[in-house]
């Protein structure tokens, strides 16, 4: 199970690797993140008016950090885009062998593995210098935690409520991810109270 997993992981970063590029749009992060890390605040020009042309604010700022650390954005957004990839694959692979434990089978646990690994528009935005990837971590993660969230409340477990960080850091990535988070609470809310 650990080898076909290893494969699963490897496949999804070679497929990855097939795509490797740098979109024209997320040099518009890099320059927001390139000034703020060299002292000019969030702006594209120093010196002239402030206008956001961003909506990925905590990429910008992770970019910038890393700006601050030596390692130009361009340069780091890839490896960043293909490390969140990695971290998503773990989320859900963890989430999933929640969902088996006890059932004797663990084999269900690599269809989300081998499907992530052979999605090729999950290959392809794995890289791309945008936030996509971070995005979809955040969420993703929030949205599962949610759900375990849910279960332990159903169980009378006390609840240690991270989902909602998770989304929060998620709608601090893009906007949209305000519009999932809202939904998902509201679903949870309504399942929760139906009960």
């Amino acid at each position: 199970m650990v080898i076909a997993l290893a494969a699963s992981l490897a496949l999804l970063l070679a497929h990855a690797g097939l795509y490797r590029f740098l979109t024209d749009d997320s040099f518009i992060s890099f320059r927001y993140a390139r000034n703020l890390a060299h002292g000019h605040g969030l702006v594209f020009n120093p010196g002239f008016e402030r206008v956001e042309g961003y909506t990925n604010f905590l990429w910008v700022l992770l970019l910038a950090a890393v700006q601050l650390a030596g390692i130009a954005p361009e340069q780091a957004a890839i490896p960043l885009g293909f490390l969140a990839t990695a971290a998503l694959w773990l989320v859900v692979v963890l989430f999933a062998m929640r969902q088996v434990r006890g059932s004797g089978r663990a084999w269900p646990v690599l269809i989300p593995a081998f499907g992530l690994a052979v999605t090729r528009s999950v290959a392809v935005w794995s890289t791309s210098g945008l936030e996509t990837r971070l995005f979809e971590l955040l969420v993703v993660g929030g949205l599962l935690r949610l759900a375990l969230e849910v279960a332990d409340w159903q169980a009378g477990k006390p609840p240690r409520p991270l989902a909602g960080w998770l989304l929060a850091l998620g709608a601090l990535t893009r906007p949209d991810g305000m519009l999932i988070a809202g939904c998902a609470v509201a679903c949870a809310g309504l399942f929760l109270w139906s009960r």
